[in-house]
């Protein structure tokens, strides 16, 4: 009856297991990288900072001020004489506009003004006027910011950090694939130990019928049936372990799917074939990491961007040396219709040069030796960073080839152990072994099949994280999304 009980147990978990959908990690991935609120929340962030950083735009825009004023009852200046209905209505406005190529200021400015009843010094009689003038001022750096190497320094750096942002944010999105990589990985090994583990079970549920017949025939002694039923039991521990691990994982990966696990209905088990993964020799690896790899990217822009605060605050050494001109066209009348027809007629014009500079200089000097000392940190960074590099990737392929020797080793040391466990079995039928014996043999297949499976897996993890030193996680598995802004 048990063993029949035993067999039902089996065929109920494995043969639904074998009708449910295989899950392959290229699929999962794709499921993932569309449903996880993860991505979604990268995204908007990188959208967040992208408008932050094009803020510096702003510099090339125009600018407009204006100011208006009315006001009523006023004394005539430097006079007591004061007229309750005199009234005066002023506006003053100006656009101005910064060109960042060049560093040249322009602002034109205008000034309007409305006396009416105002009391006239001499008579006291109330008077009206009218005043418009117009103003365009022009100033050129020539020492410090000439032909804006100063102005232009937000809008430069600003496109360095666009370029860092949209490599980190893709950066971000394959770490976030490898995090997902491993627990798909973690749920194929336990899908594949609760497979091993099960089929354990069953033998050693097989065992304990054989035996529990022989015994009751009284062919064998009481020990070697409690020595079965042990066998057994531990296996029902390991398989109940393993059986654990396995719904825990499962629950995971359905979640990861459907971002809600209310929404599942579908079951998946991995696809149990090795994963095809094809990667460049140690020698090629360490070129492109040194020299094309989005870490070099980010490397080579930030020192580049230091470059630049570098000339930026070389350029704050020198002097203020800028020309200046500005032409005004002003009028005044009695009428407005007057003002406005005489506008033009004078035109007076200024022309000149203006300088400043501190005499030490202290504080931009000891700014521009800091920033050439953060230049000099920087490069020296990034060679220890290559040094590091080298590093790991002799480490990879040095932990690639070692794992394939293992699994070479481990699948003869499978083989023999099978068939060590053979003959045992016939030795054993025949009397010429012992059921410890035999146990211990059956074991060793088991820990040789969980060894080769585990290190199938290490190696398979493995590959990935090169293919993420590469920057092809995303490109190898075809993952279809927008995942970096253009």
């Amino acid at each position: 009856m048990k063993k029949f009980i035993y067999i039902t147990i089996f065929v109920l978990i494995f043969s639904q297991l074998s009708y449910t959908n295989t899950l392959s990690l290229e699929k999962y991935l794709q499921q993932v990288v569309s449903n996880h609120p993860f991505i979604s929340k990268s995204e908007h962030e990188y959208g967040e900072m992208l408008i932050a950083i094009s803020r510096t735009e702003g510099l090339k825009d125009w600018n407009l001020f204006i100011q208006s004023s009315y006001g009523q009852g006023y004394y005539y200046d430097a006079s007591t004489i004061y007229n309750n209905d005199s009234q005066l209505f002023s506006m003053q406005g100006s656009l101005s506009k910064l060109i960042p190529a060049y560093g040249t200021k322009i602002q034109i400015r205008t000034d309007y003004k409305e006396l009416n009843e105002i009391p006239n010094m001499i008579t006291g009689l109330p008077y009206d006027n009218y005043s418009l003038s117009l103003e365009m001022i022009i100033k050129q750096p020539l020492l410090k910011n000439a032909f804006g190497e100063m102005d232009r320094h937000p809008l430069e750096t600003s496109k360095y950090r666009t370029n860092i942002l949209k490599i980190k944010y893709r950066e971000d999105i394959e770490d976030f694939i490898m995090i997902q990589i491993k627990e798909y990985l973690d749920w194929k090994l336990s899908y594949i130990n609760l497979k091993i583990h099960n089929e354990q079970l069953m033998k050693a549920y097989g065992k304990v019928d054989v035996l529990k017949e022989q015994y009751a025939k009284n062919l064998i002694e009481e020990i070697d049936l409690i020595k079965a039923r042990t066998n057994a039991q531990l296996k029902r521990v390991e398989y109940t372990k393993a059986n654990q691990s396995y719904y825990k994982m499962s629950k995971i990966i359905k979640y990861h799917c459907a971002n809600s696990s209310e929404n599942i209905t579908e079951e998946y088990i991995p696809v149990l074939a090795p994963l095809k993964i094809e990667y460049p020799s140690e020698k090629d690896t360490i070129y492109y990491l040194e020299n094309e790899s989005d870490v070099y990217m980010i490397q080579d822009i930030n020192k580049q961007i230091q470059e630049k605060e570098v000339e930026y605050y070389n350029s704050n050494l020198k002097p203020e040396l800028s020309l200046f001109a500005s032409v005004k066209s002003r009028s005044a009348k009695n009428n407005l219709d007057d003002t406005l027809n005489n506008l033009g007629d004078q035109t007076p014009f200024t022309i000149g040069v203006e300088f400043k500079t501190a005499l030490n200089n202290t504080d931009a000097l000891k700014s521009f030796q800091s920033e050439q000392k953060k230049l000099s940190k920087i490069i020296e960074a990034n060679n220890y960073s290559k040094l590091k590099v080298r590093d790991l990737v002799i480490q990879i392929y040095s932990d690639l080839r070692y794992l394939n020797e293992l699994i070479k080793d481990s699948q003869k040391l499978l083989m023999l152990s099978k068939r060590n466990s053979s003959l045992e079995l016939k030795n054993y039928n025949a009397g010429r072994s012992s059921l410890y014996v035999l146990l211990t043999t059956q074991d060793q297949v088991l820990s040789s099949e969980l060894q080769i499976e585990t290190l199938i897996i290490q190696k398979e993890l493995l590959e990935n994280q090169l293919l993420s030193l590469l920057d092809k996680v995303i490109s190898h598995y075809n993952i279809k999304r927008n995942l970096v802004h253009e």
